[in-house]
């Protein structure tokens, strides 16, 4: 039996709708692309991913490296599931996981939208630690 692809790390919270871009592949005729900066939002966030809503406009597959921008944090992430909202079927949520790395603090920054008392340090460290399941 494998592992269960549903089972969380970490815990979910709940943000205000909190608006970012990030930069993904804009698909050309014929092939290739180019990487564009696009709005988006996160609804969602935990100590390692968020949710993310966008337009179905450039749609980055499961599996890509984006780089996401929020006020003066940027940092990547990595999608692992994307799915259109039946309310509205021109947007898609993304489910997204943070690349793990001392100059990352888009991660953060966002725990901190919706988790104020989370309280990031100068040095980006924040009192929230994972640790992989046992």
């Amino acid at each position: 039996m494998g592992p269960d692809r549903n089972r969380r790390l970490a815990t979910r919270h709940d943000a205000p709708t909190t608006e970012v871009r990030w930069r993904v592949p804009k698909q050309r005729r014929g092939g290739g692309g180019r990487l564009v900066w696009t709005e988006a939002a996160v609804i969602e966030v935990s100590s390692v991913g968020a949710g993310i809503v966008c337009p179905d406009t450039y749609a980055p597959p499961v599996g890509s490296l984006v780089e996401v921008s929020y006020g003066d944090h940027h940092g990547f992430v990595v999608i692992r599931r994307a799915q259109p909202l039946p309310q509205a079927p021109h947007l898609v949520r993304y489910g997204v996981e943070y690349v793990t790395s001392s100059a990352n603090t888009i991660g953060v920054a966002l725990l901190e939208v919706a988790v104020p008392a989370v309280r990031v340090d100068a040095a980006g460290s924040t009192p929230i630690r994972w640790a992989p399941p046992r």
